[in-house]
């Protein structure tokens, strides 16, 4: 049942991209895949839960948005002040696996 009632935060607050844009930004390489696929497992160690994919659903599903439009999400992620903005203690991509709007377009029209 809750496979079909949860939804992302913000979600009927905030546009679908807009969800997708921050799920992609903060989700799509492969640190944050695994870490929302460790989440799925943890809450499928819940009661009645086994086998339930939430999260790393959520981000498939923006995948695949993008997929469709290469500019879906990116077009708000570049324009946004705390996307834009590169932390303060660490410069982008030293201490993650974060890619940039080309290199996603990159592995999108390369399907990786």
């Amino acid at each position: 049942m809750l496979d079909r009632f949860w939804v992302p935060v913000g979600k009927g607050v905030k546009t679908q991209e807009e969800v997708d844009a921050l799920a992609l930004y903060q989700f799509d390489d492969e640190q944050g895949e695994e870490d929302l696929l460790t989440l799925d497992e943890k809450i499928g160690k819940l009661p009645g839960l086994s086998g339930i994919e939430l999260m790393s659903k959520a981000l498939y599903v923006a995948r695949e948005r993008r997929r469709q439009n290469p500019e879906w999400a990116w077009r708000l992620i570049d324009n946004e002040e705390w996307a834009v903005a590169p932390p303060k203690k660490s410069p982008i991509g030293e201490l993650t696996t974060r890619r940039t709007h080309v290199e996603a377009e990159l592995s999108v029209l390369e399907g990786t």
